[in-house]
């Protein structure tokens, strides 16, 4: 049964006398105070371990409750466990009174429940019923793992409070399915269940150790020991990759490049299905990433060569102290991500620019340590060999330094680079300062001169304390405003980006805190004159540190912008990356969907010439290369998945309409299906002769069609008959054609008692599964039925195998004829004026009397339009609307989180092979990884590096063999003999 703890005040105790009745009549047990704490006893250890015990927090507000200290430490406790808060209102707090109690933050992000004196009680009390019974499995799971959790470390952790067996392996799976559900698990039920692997561990080890022995006493009883063993081995490595994989999600979130390689080693330990999904779940996470460069690099030292072939950065070579110690300029070979040399240097690296052939590196070096005032430094010129195969080997020419004031040179490596470019904008910026009339006061200026555009983006105001005027101006001719802003907050401290063509630009300006630490009450300017009229937009936050760095991207009119997530405790507890776009005639930006950044606080964004890649550099020195091939998917999401294999335009991705003379067929099954004849226009006329609805267009003419795997048989279905008084289809009919002739042959009819909504033929095209509804609207459809039809025998004989369903959308079946996937409705919503579905569900549904398998799934977020197998029957893929969900049909379960994909939408979803497929709209084709090889890969290529010694003893302990399955040279894990047996042992 259900329990909750019910927190309140005793001046509310009629009120919750009234709930705790309703709550029990609907057999949901409530722990109130006024019960099972007799006066002797130790009154705060009761109500601690009462809500350790209960599934659910219930919270009823009223002022006094919010005033209670006594309720506030129940909060507190089950905060500190994860426990689900339910907040209920019963009285709406004082906002009258001065300084009257608020609600805790963790409240007021969570949606409250009203039950108020003039609130409808029964209506009410069905959302609290719901909102407890929601997940209930989850969450009764999370409380029982709890319990033995705290029990295990109340007794000084001894082993016999340990998870064995069953117990563990579900215990596993629970862990890594953590992220996406909620409550969350605490990190004492991670200890605890890393912890008894751990044990069980070495348990397993010791009876492989014992069976070993009896092998070599005994001589019959040497096969069984083998036999023992092996069993033991593979079962000892299943549970350490179980154990890396929940490792893994624990530790993607904090130190992503760990996370990938412990899901990596926990899949070349053992491919269980907890590796696979960790693996997938991981990759989403560090979604954009090209790699993660290990070192401790400086912020504002990042740099590209013209044609984006080369990257330089300022990197400390100590990476543990406070300061840069031992400070080096490193150059990078791109996209193969080689370092190519390494110069040390005697000051600190302050900025780098390449020439414009690439041939040269200038370097700024700044400052020395007893020159806190003048802030004098030097800069020098690298010279590049044309081929650089390793530093040792080839030094770098280094000219003679030249020294330099940093106060009137803001960017000295661009001025030794480019000095006749820099030269000219020397001039364009005077002449903005004299057009502008800001002789006096303060005055800052960005210029853009390349070709035959001139532009400045000046920044002035009366003082460092005043707003500031931003003003983008071309100077190609007479100095000309383009557009100005005004930023209003601070400006006394901030950044600008301006593009080389000088169309693109922004700024940001903050206040900056009496410690001088914290950037506050920022405000960020974008500017935008790459359509017919410039464009501008301001946004203002005063979260504190929540930009700190901003980019503009060299093709599109996009702005990146990067910084602290959340603020916390006086440290950034998670960096930030955000992509911003000027909007005709709204005054603020399109904000797109913020992304995590890795490393703390975003402190420096570079981009490539070229528009290939974004580099970030955070507050604690690490260097993130993003790939920015995505960016014109910015609705979806703005950087593409590492599962994303290519991509092509849709004038290569699309096939050509299939035309007959009543007008263009788009169907892609019926295109398919035009391939397997040896007229294709002869299809035309089967359609025309097919009984429908519509009188109209030949693409209405039908409602779905499906091909066998084969192309042998293709099934079209129609509705027939519709009611004139409702609208809703009263008969409906499906025709199967055998291909593979001159034209089609008709082979068989189906009726139906509604319009088909969905059809699959298995891979011999002797039977047909087939969805229909009597409403075409999926709001409205809610008598939906799926039937299997057996197209051999006489008569079609149909078996049901789902009825009472909404809408069916899609359907598939698995090459092997044994599983039949179909897609459906899981839960209605209302948004607006059109009742739609909000969350998808799969069923899987065994067609093989010897595996009657019938499993309901759920993606983690969207609705599901397309479903299909691999050709091994080994995987599915799902998609719709929020992207794409990779399952696994043999264990029934999803694989890792859903995904975003095609921005424009998803159209058609096939397998290319069996570690391929493809998603098409109309805009882009893209190809997806699919098989665990191909994640590994991508996940070893993001990671760049391997485990350290110490990491390996943490996490594989110190029996297990060193190997790095992200080399090149690692091949397949063991012998043939040993995988040949694994295979033989996954089996059974």
């Amino acid at each position: 049964m259900t329990t909750l703890f019910i927190s309140y005040s005793r001046k509310d105790t009629d009120f919750v006398r009234r709930l705790y009745d309703a709550l029990a009549s609907e057999s949901l047990e409530s722990w109130v105070d006024w019960e099972g704490i007799p006066p002797a006893d130790d009154w705060l250890r009761k109500i601690h371990a009462a809500i350790e015990g209960a599934d659910a927090f219930v919270f009823v507000m009223s002022p006094d409750s919010l005033d209670s200290r006594v309720c506030g430490d129940e909060i507190a406790h089950a905060v500190k466990h994860n426990k689900r808060l339910i907040p209920v209102v019963w009285r709406d707090p004082d906002t009258t009174r001065e300084r009257a109690p608020e609600p805790p933050e963790i409240l007021k992000r969570l949606n409250w429940i009203f039950l108020r004196g003039g609130d409808d009680f029964g209506a009410g009390l069905g959302k609290l019923i719901s909102a407890i019974r929601t997940d209930l499995e989850w969450v009764a799971a999370h409380t029982r793992l709890l319990q033995r959790a705290i029990e295990w470390e109340a007794n000084r952790k001894d082993e016999s409070f340990l998870l064995q067996k069953n117990d563990l392996s579900s215990a596993e799976q629970w862990l890594v399915r953590g992220p996406d559900k909620d409550p969350k698990p605490t990190a004492l039920q991670s200890d605890y269940i890393v912890a008894s692997r751990a044990a069980a561990t070495r348990r397993q080890r010791r009876l492989t150790a014992a069976a070993l022995v009896a092998a070599v006493l005994v001589g019959i009883g040497a096969i069984v020991a083998t036999v023992q063993y092996v069993t033991a081995e593979i079962r000892r490595e299943e549970g350490l990759s179980r154990q890396l994989a929940a490792q893994s999600a624990a530790s993607v979130r904090v130190a992503p490049e760990l996370g990938l390689l412990l899901a990596v080693h926990a899949h070349d330990i053992a491919p269980t299905f907890e590796a696979t999904s960790a693996m997938v779940s991981a990759l989403e996470h560090v979604r954009g990433v090209s790699a993660f460069i290990p070192g401790r690099y400086v912020p504002g030292t990042l740099a590209f060569s013209a044609d984006g072939s080369l990257m330089a950065v300022g990197r400390c070579q100590a990476e543990d102290a406070d300061a840069c110690m031992q400070p080096s300029v490193d150059v990078w070979q791109l996209p193969q991500l080689k370092r190519l040399a390494s110069l040390a240097v005697d000051l600190d690296v302050w900025r780098l620019a390449f020439s414009a052939d690439g041939k040269r590196l200038a370097v700024a070096l700044c400052c020395k340590p007893d020159d806190t005032e003048a802030r004098t430094g030097h800069r020098l010129i690298v010279e590049l060999p044309a081929s650089l195969p390793d530093a040792t080997l080839t030094p770098l020419k280094t000219l003679p330094a030249q020294p330099f004031d940093l106060g009137s040179n803001p960017n000295p490596a661009e001025r030794l680079a480019h000095p006749d470019e820099v030269a000219a904008a020397d001039q364009a910026v005077a002449r903005v300062q004299r057009a502008a009339g800001a002789t006096d006061g303060w005055f800052e200026a960005v210029p853009a001169v390349g070709g035959d555009a001139r532009r400045v983006l000046a920044i002035s105001g009366i003082d460092l304390y005043s707003p500031a005027r931003v003003d983008l101006w071309d100077v190609s001719g007479p100095p000309r405003r383009v557009t100005s802003a005004t930023l209003k907050s601070f400006f006394f401290d901030g950044g600008t980006a301006l593009r080389a063509d000088g169309k693109l630009a922004a700024a940001y300006g903050c206040g900056v805190m009496a410690s001088a630490r914290i950037c506050d009450r920022a405000e960020l300017l974008v500017v935008d004159d790459t359509g017919s009229a410039p464009r501008t937009g301001i946004v203002f936050h005063d979260q504190p540190d929540w930009i700190r760095a901003v980019a503009v991207a060299p093709k599109g009119a996009f702005v990146f912008s990067g910084g602290c997530g959340k603020y916390a405790y006086q440290n950034c507890q998670y960096g930030e990356l955000r992509l911003w776009q000027a909007q005709e005639g709204e005054e603020t930006p399109r904000a797109y969907e913020s992304m995590q950044a890795f490393g703390g606080a975003v402190e420096s964004i570079a981009t490539s010439a070229d528009g290939k890649f974004m580099g970030v550099i955070s507050q604690r020195g690490k260097l993130v290369l993003y790939e920015l091939a995505s960016l014109q998917d910015a609705d979806t999401a703005w950087l593409a998945s590492p599962l994303v294999s290519g991509r092509s335009p849709p004038a290569q991705a699309r096939e050509p309409a299939f035309a007959c003379s009543a007008g263009p067929i788009e169907d892609p099954v019926l295109t398919q299906a035009a391939t397997h004849l040896k007229s294709p226009a002869t299809l035309c006329a089967a359609l025309a002769g097919t009984p429908t609805k519509s009188s109209g267009r030949l693409s209405d003419a039908y409602s779905v069609a499906a091909l066998s795997e084969s192309g042998a048989r293709l099934a079209v279905g129609a509705c027939t008959s519709m009611s004139d008084a409702d609208g809703s289809c009263q008969r409906g009919q499906v025709t199967i054609w055998t291909l593979g002739g001159q034209a089609p042959e008709q082979a068989a009819n189906v009726d139906t008692q509604a319009e088909p909504t969905a059809l699959a033929l298995t891979p011999d095209g002797k039977m047909l599964a087939v969805a229909t509804c009597s409403r075409a609207a999926i709001g409205e459809c809610e008598d939906g039925k799926v039937e299997l039809v057996d197209l051999v025998r006489s008569g079609h004989p149909r078996q049901t195998l789902g009825e009472g369903l909404l809408r069916v959308s899609a359907m598939n079946v698995d090459s092997k004829g044994a599983v039949l996937a179909y897609a459906g409705c899981a839960r209605l919503e209302d948004t607006g004026a059109v009742r739609g579905c909000g969350l998808g569900a799969l069923t899987l549904h065994g067609l093989s009397p010897v595996s009657p398998m019938h499993t309901v799934l759920t993606p983690e977020r969207g609705t599901i339009d397309h479903v299909v197998f691999s050709p091994d029957a080994a995987r599915l893929v799902s998609a719709g609307p929020e992207g794409i969900t990779l399952w696994d049909p043999a264990r029934g379960e999803r694989v890792g989180p859903t995904i975003a994909a095609n921005a424009a939408g998803i159209e058609d979803l096939r397998f290319a092979a069996d570690d391929l497929f493809v998603t098409s709209s109309s805009e882009e084709q893209i190809e997806w990884h699919a098989s665990p090889a191909r994640w590994q890969r991508a996940a070893c290529r993001i990671a760049n590096r391997s485990l350290t010694q110490t990491e390996h003893l943490r996490f594989l302990g110190p029996l297990e063999t060193v190997r790095n399955p992200c080399a090149e040279s690692a091949g397949e894990r063991g012998s043939w003999f040993w995988r040949w047996l694994r295979r033989i042992a996954a089996r059974k």
